[in-house]
């Protein structure tokens, strides 16, 4: 299910409901919210910063990772989305991913182009994603879930507000 936990209080109660069930709790957190991010990187198990094959988008990854650790999250990982399924293309964006630390790289996600198929007004509207949407899905959620499977999970604080 989809929740839009912009606001901070929306999000600690959406935690709040979600520490009985089991699965994943997926939190886009947008960046840029210094309060936002140190309330992630000490109350999550595991913080994914996409980044994508441009050099701008390494270099704020980078710092987005930075301002996460120095706010204490122990498990923050990069996630390079939109990796060229071609050999060639993979070989020309290589350069941009090599000041990124290896040991940071959770993994790779395929690029997708739906845009298309999405805004033809005569195309029929899925009642599921494309076959390949689901299979990237299925790979992101493999990644993540072997990498929470070699950590310790961490307790969630909810603050309270009055």
């Amino acid at each position: 299910m989809y929740y839009d936990a912009r606001k901070p209080e929306a999000l600690q109660t959406l935690i709040g409901a979600a520490l009985n069930e089991d699965g994943l709790c997926v939190i886009d957190s947008g960046g840029n919210r210094p309060e936002f991010d140190a309330w992630i990187a000490e109350s999550v198990d595991l913080v994914l910063v996409p980044v994508t094959p441009d050099c701008e988008a390494v270099r704020e990854g980078m710092a987005h990772l930075e301002r996460l650790e120095n706010a204490g999250a122990k498990n923050a990982r990069f996630l390079i989305n939109m990796y060229p399924s071609s050999q060639n293309e993979r070989r020309y964006v290589a350069r941009y991913f090599d000041e990124l630390p290896s040991e940071k790289i959770m993994g790779r996600i395929g690029s997708v182009r739906a845009i298309r198929t999405l805004s033809e007004d005569d195309h029929p509207k899925f009642e599921t994603p494309s076959s390949k949407v689901n299979n990237l899905a299925r790979t992101l959620y493999r990644q993540v879930r072997d990498t929470l499977e070699r950590q310790e999970p961490r307790p969630i604080k909810i603050k309270k507000t009055a």
